[in-house]
């Protein structure tokens, strides 16, 4: 039996090669779509969980070891104090507050919340950019499937 063949498309009758990858662009790129959603939902309450969860910490500060460690080397590497300030602090303001016996003034709350926010905001231009790209890849993969389509039939 001979096959027919599109010249210069590389499509033979019967192939559903271009299909296939239409549907699985169309599959990744849901996918991808899902995740830029997810991404856009969290990043909406990220000061809240941040503020939260800080709140917590810093609560029991002085009560247990381990959110003390936790908490100063928060502050440290964030260069913060306390959730919104060092006035959170109801003894004394810790040392990790202090760098070059100078009291930090930003509080960590934002500090996070800036530091959270560039990473997902590079996701999401990473995810919207990638699903332009496999939008055009499902257009042309549409695009060549209907040539082949029309081919079939002229020959």
């Amino acid at each position: 039996m001979v096959e027919k063949s599109c010249t210069g498309l590389g499509l033979t009758a019967g192939s559903s090669r271009t299909a296939f990858l239409g549907q699985s662009l169309f599959y990744l790129s849901t996918v991808e779509l899902t995740c830029g959603i997810a991404s856009t939902v969290i990043l909406s309450t990220v000061a809240d969980r941040i503020n939260t969860n800080l709140q917590l910490y810093i609560r029991n500060y002085y009560s247990d070891p381990m959110y003390r460690a936790a908490v100063d080397i928060f502050q440290s590497e964030f260069v913060c104090c306390g959730a919104r300030s060092s006035h959170e602090y109801l003894n004394q303001v810790p040392l990790s507050c202090y760098s070059n016996h100078s009291l930090h003034s930003l509080g960590c709350v934002p500090a996070l919340d800036a530091y959270v926010r560039s990473y997902l905001t590079a996701l999401m231009v990473a995810v919207f950019s990638v699903s332009l790209v496999q939008l055009a890849s499902i257009l042309f993969a549409c695009i060549l499937f209907y040539k082949y389509l029309r081919c079939d039939i002229l020959l």
